[in-house]
């Protein structure tokens, strides 16, 4: 505090020192110790400056209420995501690895979830038209159709998209068991329904997570 104190002389000191940045918990302190200190070092208050004490009264609470409003919003908004996931979880759509994959964030950048769920599904879409155009083939190969079975099958319990990994699974297993091209189209419809489902979630997560980041980095 002293040395704080013993660096602002006047009140346009006061006004530079308030607009810098500062952690926002010292926010709604800031104001009151310096007014506190201005009114005890002058003389008398005729020799204050009050337009310009004024002027940094609105700026401060202004500046604080909307702080504090960014914070209770980004609050709501990460709590309202993490109930999502929840929520996905309970329907048995992902395990424990998705919300690990989520907190990964915290290490691999802020922008990591919001750009590795869209990479997710159109790798995923990939995969399935061309397991769809393989399986459209006169004759099967059931050596490609492996290959492309396992990459999708892998990337979703990488992920933690259990119920969508193990229809990709069941579709693994009817090819190498060289299955009839009925059960095999049946089997990749079947982890097509299962990949709707998950994309729209995802899609969902995506927008909530971009309005995260966007308010993390447009707030100090």
């Amino acid at each position: 505090m002293e040395k704080w104190t013993t660096q602002i002389e006047s009140t346009e000191q006061l006004c530079l020192y308030l607009v810098k940045p500062h952690p926002i918990n010292y926010l709604p302190l800031q104001l009151p110790i310096y007014t506190l200190f201005f009114l005890t070092k002058l003389d008398s208050l005729s020799s204050l400056d009050l337009s310009s004490l004024w002027v940094v009264l609105v700026f401060h609470f202004y500046f604080s209420a909307s702080s504090m409003a960014a914070s209770s919003s980004r609050e709501a908004m990460n709590k309202q995501l993490l109930d999502f996931i929840h929520s996905m979880e309970q329907e048995g759509l992902v395990d424990y690895r998705f919300a690990k994959v989520h907190m990964l964030k915290e290490s691999s950048g802020p922008f990591f979830f919001a750009s590795l769920l869209p990479t997710f599904c159109h790798d995923s879409t990939a995969t399935l038209r061309d397991l769809t155009v393989a399986l459209g083939q006169p004759l099967l190969n059931y050596h490609d159709l492996g290959e492309l079975c396992f990459k999708i099958k892998g990337g979703a319990a990488c992920l933690g998209v259990c119920r969508m990994a193990h229809a990709c699974g069941q579709l693994h297993q009817a090819v190498q068991n060289r299955a009839t091209k009925e059960s095999l189209i049946t089997a990749l419809n079947a982890a097509k329904q299962e990949f709707s489902i998950m994309q729209e979630k995802l899609e969902t997560l995506v927008q909530l997570e971009t309005k995260i980041v966007s308010n993390e980095t447009d707030c100090p």
